[in-house]
C-alpha cells in the first residue's frame, strides 16, 4: 500500500505505519510504500486489514495494491494507465459517477504540469474506448473518509507513477485559502465538513458560538 501525507511528515508517517505492523519499504515527499509485513497480525505482506488502515492519523489518502509505471513521456504514462484501467474493469459495470483523481505533490515544481497532462491523455484515450464510462468520472476524492473505489493515481517523479482502483481516504484535505475570509480558522471548519461527510444546507441556520472574528460564520454563509 501507499500512503499520502503531508511533506515534512514523511517519518512520523514510517513511524505510524511500524506501529501498525508494517514496514516502508520506500519513501519520498509526501509519501511512504509499505512492504514487508512485521508479523502483528494475519494480513498479507504489504497491507493492512481496514480496521488498522482506518486508525492510522498521517495518511490522507492510502492507495491499496498499487502498480507502478515508468515512462518518459506524457503518452507512454497515459498508455499505460489506460491499459490498466481497462483491463482491471473487466467484469466490473459502473453505472454511477466515480472517482478519477491524479495527484502530485505540489513541493515537486513543475510535476503538475506533467500530471496534468497525463491526466488530459488519459481522458482521450478512455473516451475513445469507453466514452460512457469516461463521462461519468469525477476529478475530486469523495467527501468522507473510508473505503473508495475508482482510479486513483499518485506521481512519485516525472516519470514514475502508482496507480491503484481501491483507495482508502483518510479525511484530511488541503484546503485553499480564501483572502476574504476574516481569519484562516475557517480552513479547520471546511476541512471538518469533508471529514464528516456533510456541511450547513441552504435553509439551515447555524449558530457560531464566540465567533470571532467570525472565520466559521463565514464558512457557513
Amino acid at each position: 500500500m501507499l500512503s499520502l501525507c503531508q511533506h515534512g511528515y514523511e517519518a512520523l508517517l514510517e513511524r505510524e505505519l511500524a506501529e501498525a505492523g508494517l514496514a516502508v519499504t520506500e519513501k519520498g515527499p509526501g509519501w511512504g510504500l509499505g512492504g514487508s509485513d512485521l508479523g502483528r497480525d494475519e494480513s498479507p505482506a504489504g497491507t493492512l486489514p481496514p480496521d488498522k488502515i482506518g486508525a492510522l492519523a498521517f495518511p490522507h489518502l492510502t492507495l491499496l495494491a498499487p502498480r507502478e509505471f515508468k515512462g518518459e513521456s506524457v503518452n507512454a504514462l497515459a498508455g499505460q494507465l489506460a491499459e490498466y484501467f481497462l483491463e482491471s474493469l473487466r467484469g466490473e459495470r459502473i453505472t454511477a459517477a466515480w472517482p478519477c483523481v491524479f495527484q502530485t505533490v505540489p513541493e515537486v515544481v513543475g510535476l503538475g504540469r506533467r500530471a496534468s497532462g497525463v491526466e488530459k491523455a488519459f481522458d482521450e484515450l478512455l473516451r475513445k474506448k469507453l466514452a460512457r464510462i469516461a463521462k461519468l468520472a469525477t476529478p475530486e476524492l469523495p467527501r468522507g473518509a473510508g473505503a473508495a473505489r475508482g482510479l486513483f493515481v499518485f506521481f512519485a517523479d516525472f516519470g514514475r507513477v502508482f496507480a491503484a482502483r481501491d483507495a482508502w481516504l483518510g479525511g484530511q484535505r488541503r484546503m485553499a485559502d480564501d483572502d476574504a475570509a476574516p481569519s484562516r480558522s475557517y480552513l479547520k471548519v471546511e476541512e471538518a465538513y469533508i471529514v464528516l461527510g456533510s456541511e450547513p444546507a441552504a435553509g439551515e441556520t447555524v449558530v457560531d458560538l464566540g465567533a470571532a472574528p467570525g472565520g466559521w460564520s463565514y464558512s457557513a454563509a
